[in-house]
């Protein structure tokens, strides 16, 4: 895969906004060429810039980056705030398109980036997932909590490639302790790849909604 690592760095660390982590789990990836189908919301968003439309769990709607700091300001302070409004600028930044999903009720967010192609190849699915447990265990000594690898999958189909990776963090101090974090990486050979980041508290089976992703 020849994703830079920068872009994982920082996607993964504005997602642990309130997260830390001790993770004991091993860097496996389970291969998966099954698809999903099952009733699924009706929540569509346009990737404008990118002409891609994208189905998302009820209750997710559009933030701008602006509309989005305000939230942040309201979820943390200080330095963190301050650590996370520059990662989020970041963000904006990149080579590619940045979009912005939250949902008020539960909290949760979902971060999109568009970027050119690069090909995610079987073969790197292990190191890509060691490069994210890496990159949580450095960010969590920070935040002082737990997380365990729920799953880290590499799949394939004509039309893409998919590396996803669930973990699971653990925060004793909050009423509701566990968040979830997904990342997916998407390439659609000879087009651009897709960046989703997903801090939520919700259990949901983010995989049928990717079959649903139309050009």
């Amino acid at each position: 895969m020849v994703l830079k690592k920068p872009i994982v760095t920082f996607l993964l660390t504005l997602l642990l906004l309130f997260l830390s982590c001790d993770d004991k789990t091993k860097n496996e990836v389970i291969s998966d060429n099954n698809s999903y189908e099952s009733s699924i919301s009706n929540n569509t968003q346009f990737l404008e810039n990118d002409g891609i439309k994208l189905l998302l769990p009820e209750n997710f709607k559009r933030y701008s980056s602006a509309e989005y700091e305000v939230i942040l300001k309201t979820l943390t302070k200080g330095k963190i705030l301050d650590l996370e409004e520059k990662r989020l600028r970041h963000l904006r930044n990149i080579d590619g398109n940045h979009y912005i999903y939250f949902d008020k009720a539960s909290k949760s967010t979902i971060l999109v980036n568009t970027i050119p192609y690069a090909p995610i190849l079987r073969k790197n699915a292990t190191s890509i997932l060691a490069d994210i447990t890496r990159d949580l265990i450095e960010i969590c000594k920070i935040s002082k909590q737990d997380f365990s690898k729920v799953t880290g999958k590499y799949s394939e189909t004509p039309k893409a490639q998919i590396f996803k990776s669930i973990h699971k963090v653990f925060d004793k101090g909050k009423k509701n302790p566990t968040t979830y974090l997904h990342k997916y990486y998407i390439a659609f050979p000879k087009d651009k790849n897709l960046i989703i980041d997903i801090n939520t508290t919700l259990e949901f089976d983010f995989d049928k909604y990717l079959a649903k992703i139309k050009f």
